[in-house]
């Protein structure tokens, strides 16, 4: 048996202007709770290099505006070329906003540049909670993307966000809202990343201070919502495109397979990243006898790890 070492997540959350601090608070917490790594990065930052030294960028709820005004040309750029290079992009409420091609706001549309996701993000949706109210949802969700120790349908947390309609991008629903049986929370392929899009805060804990918030403690809440979206954000990390990549090479290019002995791995690899062949991310340490994937400039590499 091969066995492994998983890396946690390095993950950046987005915390400057127009973002909503209970909502940062918690999705922090949340993500902590894990034992991911976690930074805040801002939007000169992304405005000024690369995220290459990240998994998972999350961009939580707040104010899309604010985000469109404080994000630059190549701050857009950067965060496209993260996804496409294999990251992981989690949108909630704002955050998915932002990540559309156009949303539908109150019945008028507005152009957002980011195009990530060609489609209409459309709220605030009346019928759950009229904008700047919030209440509690029912969601269902999906198979393909729920943990198998969670139940269908989930009691979570509405405040102003999106449901989502597509004119380009194919995406799977991981989370319908009952009520308007409408998609919530999307999950797409971007380039050989993923994106998460959530029109709900399932990082908001209603009924526990853990979330290091008081935000909608007079809601009623039938438990909390943070394994199985940790599951989703999980599972998209794990489904990065990896093997798409690798299989849909010619049986020549297969063969071209670079054999690398422990010693010189690391001085070989540099800042490259390792992967197994279903697509999770491994440690360069420990790594025993194999055949891996080696993701470096841009390409994914075969490599066979030897004494």
């Amino acid at each position: 048996m091969l066995l492994l070492l998983l890396l946690s997540f390095r993950v950046a959350v987005y915390a400057d202007r127009g973002v909503w601090d209970d909502g940062k608070t918690a999705i922090i917490q949340m993500l902590r709770y894990y034992n991911e790594q976690v930074d805040t990065i801002s939007a000169s930052q992304i405005n000024s290099s690369p995220l290459s030294s990240y998994d998972v960028l999350v961009i939580p709820g707040g104010w899309a505006v604010n985000y469109r005004r404080s994000l630059s040309f190549t701050g857009l750029q950067n965060i496209r070329n993260f996804i496409s290079g294999g990251g992981v992009y989690v949108g909630i409420c704002a955050g998915a906003y932002f990540a559309a091609d156009s949303i539908v706001w109150n019945g008028r549309v507005y152009d957002y540049p980011l195009d990530i996701f060609q489609g209409y993000a459309i709220g605030a949706i009346d019928s759950i909670a009229s904008w700047p109210g919030y209440a509690m949802t029912h969601i269902t969700l999906k198979d393909s993307w729920r943990d198998p120790s969670a139940d269908s349908t989930q009691y979570v947390l509405y405040y102003g966000g999106p449901y989502f309609e597509s004119y380009g991008t194919t995406f799977d629903t991981a989370g319908m809202y009952d009520g308007i049986n409408e998609p919530g929370i999307i999950v797409f392929t971007y380039g050989n990343g993923k994106v998460i899009l959530s029109g709900v805060h399932p990082e908001i804990e209603e009924d526990s201070d853990r979330d290091s918030t008081t935000f909608a403690y007079e809601l009623p809440d039938s438990g909390s919502d943070w394994p199985w979206f940790m599951y989703i954000i999980q599972e998209a990390r794990n489904r990065v495109s990896i093997d798409e990549n690798f299989y849909s090479m010619s049986p020549r290019d297969r063969r071209q397979v670079l054999f690398v002995d422990k010693k010189s791995l690391l001085k070989y690899t540099g800042e490259g990243k390792i992967y197994n062949l279903s697509g999770r991310r491994v440690s360069k340490e420990n790594l025993l006898d194999g055949i891996y994937l080696l993701y470096k400039n841009g390409r994914f590499t075969p490599i066979a790890i030897f004494k």
